[in-house]
């Protein structure tokens, strides 16, 4: 999905994590799609646990965007600029867009590497200056960014419960994602966000060009279903499942560190002794 071949260095590293997650004594991951997997694909029983998740409001008026970027006048993209988060799909379907909407502007915020090639050549001449594309940003900059966002577009091809997906929810934005990549956790279609399919660029273009044109008590509403849909990841609810995890791995470590203790001892004292 990255459009290009893993290194010889990423192989072996892949195959080290499948080693590790097969010779631990459990294993668990935010998303049911990893779960899911894992299982498919390397027979791991994989338990599904939602991490723990709270995100402090934005300080009032900080605003980094460049003075072009009108505020309140843009959508956002931020993550990984690439293949792998189908942007190439937000590149196909933006001329379309900003041509439909002369108001439209859309922003990329993120490491970018290669892909910017991609976006200079598909877009650099045909959108007069209406996208633009900003480094990665600290973390206290980047939340009123995406709080001053129309609404926030995450077409991935796969994912695994992304931060970007729940900072945009947790700040009331609209997201946007795609079905089959992990959003379908946390988004109801057309309730608390708007989940469109991973092929189809005029479904990803019509969303998109919808939620631009909705009125912002209508794209409140849905940003406020977003945000209350995520209180059961608040720290006190969701930590005591890892908790319940990590004490029943301990225990059973307990019991079968005894077992073998009696196990090695009745093999000293020459009987075979209980089970243990």
């Amino acid at each position: 999905m990255y459009r290009k071949p893993l290194t010889k260095r990423q192989l072996h590293l892949e195959k080290a994590e499948i080693l590790q997650a097969k010779w631990s004594s459990a294993v668990y991951a935010p998303s049911v799609l990893l779960a899911e997997t894992l299982k498919a694909r390397e027979g791991l029983t994989v338990r599904v646990i939602e991490p723990p998740f709270s995100l402090g409001l934005p300080a009032p008026g900080a605003r980094a965007l460049c003075a072009d970027i009108a505020s309140g006048g843009y959508a956002l993209f931020f993550g990984f600029v690439g293949y792998l988060k189908g942007c190439d799909r937000l590149v196909n379907v933006l001329p379309g867009l900003l041509e439909r909407n002369p108001d439209l502007q859309f922003v990329f915020i993120g490491p970018v590497g290669r892909f910017g090639q991609v976006i200079q050549q598909q877009l650099g001449a045909s959108v007069n200056g209406r996208v633009f594309v900003l480094e990665p940003q600290r973390h206290p900059d980047l939340l009123p960014l995406i709080q001053d966002a129309r609404f926030v577009v995450l077409p991935s091809r796969i994912d695994n419960l992304p931060n970007a997906c729940l900072e945009a929810m947790a700040l009331g934005r609209v997201v946007i994602g795609t079905h089959g990549a992990s959003f379908d956790q946390v988004i109801e279609d057309g309730v608390s966000g708007f989940l469109v399919s991973q092929e189809d660029d005029r479904e990803l273009a019509s969303c998109m060009e919808r939620v631009w044109r909705m009125s912002p008590e209508e794209r409140d509403r849905i940003g406020s279903r977003a945000a209350r849909s995520l209180d059961r990841m608040r720290p006190e609810a969701a930590i005591a499942p890892l908790i319940d995890l990590f004490e029943e791995v301990s225990r059973d470590a307990r019991q079968s560190a005894h077992g073998g203790f009696l196990r090695r001892l009745n093999r000293l004292l020459g009987s075979p002794g209980p089970a243990g």
